[in-house]
């Protein structure tokens, strides 16, 4: 399941132009939320919430991604994170290069890793919708 959501993302991915080298960090090489079970025995959904087309309007890097990129991603993804030197999200052009990989590790549900709170429908709808726009820097 978690291999099927990958190559989904990169299918989608190569459909909009968007081609980055796909990349799992240390952190992500653990057990997937794809196929955790939950504390009630249960098993945890990664949810099939990629946009079909560019959500109007497109969701703004500076108001939007950016903070959530900042408040989400920078603690590992920034100067000082422990993926900074290869997975540098630190800035627009940092997150710009490395929107394929975003775009599979967050859609296949490998970002955050699963030691961090997941991000909630709405981080992951403004991600993923900026993401199938195009990822303007807007």
């Amino acid at each position: 399941m978690v291999l099927t959501r990958i190559v989904s993302a990169l299918v989608v991915a190569a459909a909009l132009g968007v081609v980055a080298p796909l990349a799992c960090s240390p952190s992500s090489t653990g057990p997937s939320p794809i196929s955790d079970a939950s504390p009630d025995g249960g098993v945890e959904a990664c949810p099939s919430d990629l946009p079909a087309a560019c959500p109007s309007p497109a969701p703004s890097y500076e108001a939007s991604v950016g903070p959530l990129v900042a408040r989400r991603c920078w603690a590992c993804h920034a100067d000082g994170g422990i993926e900074a030197t290869q997975h540098d999200l630190g800035s627009y052009d940092g997150v710009f290069r490395q929107r394929g990989a975003v775009l599979a590790q967050v859609y296949g549900c490998l970002m955050p890793p699963a030691d961090a709170a997941a991000l909630t429908s709405d981080e992951r709808a403004t991600l993923l919708g900026w993401l199938v726009c195009g990822s303007p820097r807007n």
